[in-house]
């Protein structure tokens, strides 16, 4: 896949108003062609061999734990796993890999096969009214507030030709564990690089982010202010075999083979999930970037750029609404957007002057990926902003 090389340039002789430098993400292949208990463990070893236990999983599964799993009923670990393995056992085979790699190589058998079950569920898990209550308490918390309300934003813009550019800003806490956790993932099938991923979801057999040249771009942002969906009901549906939101890309492009982006489009507006979501698509063809809202029990319909509406940006509220006083990034990137106008965004460099503005980039920033999937040009920077 081509680069950006140029945006390197752009990116570090931007002026902002606070510190920031990009940083090479590491490089990872994952190999789809081998064994499926041995796919994700060369990104364990990169990174646990780079970094120790308590800068990275140490630091980042106490929250997976506290936030989705603590308050859980009994046995719905279990009874979730035992789902997994006969709905997804390919997945499962991953998991069970991970597992395996967790508590023989690097010492750790308190990671296993449920608890990777929960984190692939995270996103759903941490929904519900089980939760709620945590979620409350910590958002109270000034120390903890960033956690909560800046996950990520996308930005898309369609040029004058069509082509359509899609900029993905990953914001998250603990910020320091998941910067060292974010690797860029080649995807080889037969043989050969067909996708790139980015972003740290690797360990739950699955990635929020994803590039195929001439395809697709997908981007899954946290939807926030639901989160009181009912426990009973999403796990209910879980056990049902609802499809982890961290699994949607990889079932849509790998499983299901789908390179048309209508199809594609309706898959992720179709498939069954009980937790609500965002999702961000750019494709190769003319005026193809859509905004999808996925909610349990409400259809919304997908929006469109269009030659009126030529940029789109979702960060993790719904966009008929407000930006939240304390978390303006939506009107901020659409400022910018706007302001620049659109040849200017579409130029060298121009996307990223949305990316990195503050507080789109901010102190939770892990990572930004610009991608073209029209032209199969992609390029990702890791964020050190503060």
């Amino acid at each position: 896949m081509r680069s950006l090389y140029f945006f390197t340039f752009i990116v570090l002789s931007i002026s902002l108003p606070f510190s920031s430098c990009t940083y090479d993400i590491p490089i990872i292949d994952i190999d789809f062609d081998a064994p499926p208990a041995t796919r994700w463990t060369g990104a364990l070893n990169t990174v646990l061999s780079a970094h120790s236990w308590n800068e990275t999983f140490g630091s980042l599964f106490p929250h997976i734990v506290d936030l989705a799993v603590s308050e859980l009923p009994s046995g719905t670990l279990t009874s979730l796993a035992n789902s997994v393995r006969e709905h997804y056992p390919l997945y499962a085979a991953e998991l069970d890999g991970l597992a395996h790699s967790f508590a023989h190589d690097w010492h750790h058998p308190e990671i296993d096969f449920e608890f990777l079950v929960a984190w692939a569920y995270y996103h759903e898990l941490a929904h519900t009214n089980f939760t709620s209550s945590h979620l409350r308490s910590n958002n109270n918390n000034n120390n903890n507030n960033r956690f909560f309300f800046r996950e990520c934003t996308g930005v898309l813009v369609m040029c004058s030709n069509g082509t359509v550019l899609h900029g993905r800003n990953m914001d998250n806490e603990p910020i320091a564990a998941l910067r060292k956790l974010t690797l860029h993932q080649r995807i080889i099938v037969n043989g050969k690089v067909v996708a790139e991923a980015i972003d740290w979801y690797w360990s739950s057999a699955g990635f929020m982010t994803l590039f195929v040249p001439g395809v697709i771009s997908l981007e899954e942002n946290w939807r926030l202010r639901y989160h009181d969906v009912d426990g009973t009901s999403l796990i209910n549906g879980l056990l049902a075999g609802a499809l982890s939101q961290s699994w949607f890309f990889r079932e849509a492009i790998f499983t299901r083979g789908l390179t048309d982006f209508e199809q594609i489009t309706q898959f992720m507006i179709e498939t069954p999930t009980p937790g609500p979501l965002y999702i961000i698509l750019a494709g190769a063809g003319a005026g193809q970037g859509v905004v999808i809202t996925r909610d349990p029990k409400v259809w919304y319909p997908p929006v469109q750029v269009n030659a009126t509406s030529w940029s789109l940006v979702q960060t993790n509220y719904d966009r008929w609404l407000v930006d939240p006083i304390d978390d303006n990034r939506r009107t901020v990137a659409e400022n910018v957007v706007f302001q620049e106008g659109q040849e200017a965004i579409c130029a060298i460099g121009g996307l990223m002057k949305a990316m990195n503005e503050f507080p789109v980039n901010n102190e939770a920033t892990s990572f930004t990926a610009l991608m073209n999937p029209a032209e199969g040009i992609a390029e990702y920077f890791g964020q050190n902003t503060y």
